[in-house]
């Protein structure tokens, strides 16, 4: 009797933490292979739920870990969502415009307390091409700064050591937590320094021009607070010429 007792202490409050879908969600929508990420916020009350995805008012009930919910935007166009809610996360069916879709909502990232807000990164590689399958060196939250240092056009340090082929490599990925694919980053300058020596450098391997001097009209060499510049004067587009920042 006294281990049974026990036993059922233990496990009660297993039991009596209630499901709560109040707060903030990043929920993802997806039609065949198409993906589509919103914001959504979600309030709570007893069993009764509103809230907001972009312009979608929402209006549903959770019973245990079911959910349902039903909306509309101001055009007049409708959504309905049934789904669950298990380990942290929304999942369900969704229909929009009446289409069937398949509907996920996870937490977004919270920073940790103790996260820095300024980083410095020390790069080792660069990048010639953008792409998402490329691991992101650094993840960071909006706010944070950054301090750290690119190779010119040609791939050369500030050291004139060469570290990349040509054709503008980059510094990067950085991974800012929070952001959505179609979101705009805005990004601040603190400060940029160049190193004092030739800031142009023709950038091998790409955009070469079809003929010699395609393009470019004129070139005039002028000296700038001890660097050296190269002036162009394109007629169409220009074919390999990069100057530094």
């Amino acid at each position: 009797m006294r281990q049974l007792t026990i036993a059922l202490l233990c496990a009660a409050p297993l039991f009596s933490q209630p499901v709560t879908v109040d707060g903030d969600w990043v929920a993802v929508t997806s039609f065949f292979d198409m993906k589509d990420y919103n914001r959504l916020t979600l309030h709570q009350q007893g069993s009764e739920i509103t809230g907001a995805a972009g312009n979608l008012k929402l209006t549903g009930a959770i019973h245990g870990r079911d959910v349902e919910m039903e909306g509309k935007d101001e055009r007049g166009a409708t959504a309905s969502f049934k789904g669950i809610v298990a380990n942290g996360e929304i999942t369900g069916d969704a229909t929009w415009r009446g289409n069937p879709q398949k509907f996920r909502a996870y937490r977004p990232s919270a920073r940790p307390a103790d996260e820095p807000r300024r980083r410095k990164f020390e790069p080792a590689e660069f990048q010639r091409y953008f792409s998402g399958a490329i691991a992101p060196v650094l993840h960071i939250y909006p706010g944070d700064t950054v301090e750290t240092w690119s190779v010119d056009a040609g791939g050369f340090d500030p050291k004139n050591v060469r570290r990349s082929l040509g054709g503008n490599p980059e510094t990067g990925p950085f991974y800012i937590e929070g952001a959505l694919p179609g979101d705009t980053l805005a990004v601040k300058f603190s400060r940029i320094r160049r190193p004092p020596r030739q800031s142009y450098r023709q950038a091998q391997g790409l955009h070469r021009p079809a003929t010699p001097h395609a393009g470019l009209r004129r070139r005039r060499a002028t000296r700038e607070n001890g660097v050296s510049v190269r002036l162009s004067r394109p007629l169409r587009r220009k074919h390999g010429l990069q100057q530094d920042p």
